[in-house]
């Protein structure tokens, strides 16, 4: 199962992707050790929280004027569901 790390202002999109097998995590609760397979900001978290000057192991997907759908198939599109 792909870990995601989900910004909490993105309610709909974690429920989503937890729908769909993803074992969503807390953006604010990830800490620097723990292994993600992707992490998923809006805009203003993404600004918020100095992600850009974080170097992320994983990709980043900013959510920003995304459906909640189409977060999920940007999903997909960067990892194979484990």
């Amino acid at each position: 199962m792909a870990k995601v790390a989900v910004s909490n202002t993105l309610s709909n999109v974690s429920q989503l992707l937890s729908n769909n097998g993803y074992d969503v995590i807390p953006f604010q609760q990830v800490i620097p050790q723990e292994k993600c397979d992707a992490v998923i900001l809006s805009g203003e978290s993404e600004n918020m929280m100095g992600i850009m000057d974080i170097e992320m192991d994983c990709p980043v997907i900013n959510a920003e004027g995304m459906t909640a759908e189409e977060v999920l198939e940007q999903l997909q599109n960067r990892i194979p569901q484990q």
